[in-house]
């Protein structure tokens, strides 16, 4: 018996897809980094997570000259969700560099930019 299964279109789900393992890298960051490395390594891989997600909605963008149904009819890969992807990575890298400039408690700060990141995530997606 064969299951009959959706076919998932990867580059579609790129820009959340970078951003939720740009979140796991953060998290990973506040258990394993030293205390005084935490900042800094949490807001590098927030960042990187926002560029790169913003480089993969620029893709989408560009290859997406028409609305198609993805995954099984569950989500539509168009230029305008492709443009307000770019939008929020934007936002987001603007966020990464106001927090960084910020000076917070460093007890849950690599857990802010992990928040910041699946945050976008929700919002590409």
């Amino acid at each position: 018996m064969k299951i009959d299964t959706p076919h998932v279109d990867w580059l579609a789900l790129s820009p959340t897809l970078a951003l939720l393992a740009a979140a796991a890298v953060c998290l990973l960051a506040a258990v394993l980094a030293p205390g005084w490395a935490r900042r800094g390594t949490a807001a590098f891989f927030g960042l990187a997570g926002f560029v790169t997600a913003g480089i993969f909605a620029g893709v989408v963008f560009d290859r997406s000259p028409e609305a198609t149904l993805e995954v099984g009819n569950a989500i539509v890969r168009d230029r305008l969700g492709a443009f307000a992807a770019i939008i929020v990575c934007g936002s987001g890298i603007l966020a990464v560099f106001t927090a960084y400039a910020h000076r917070m408690s460093r007890a849950y700060v690599a857990e802010y930019y992990a928040l910041l990141a699946t945050a976008g995530a929700g919002m590409c997606f």
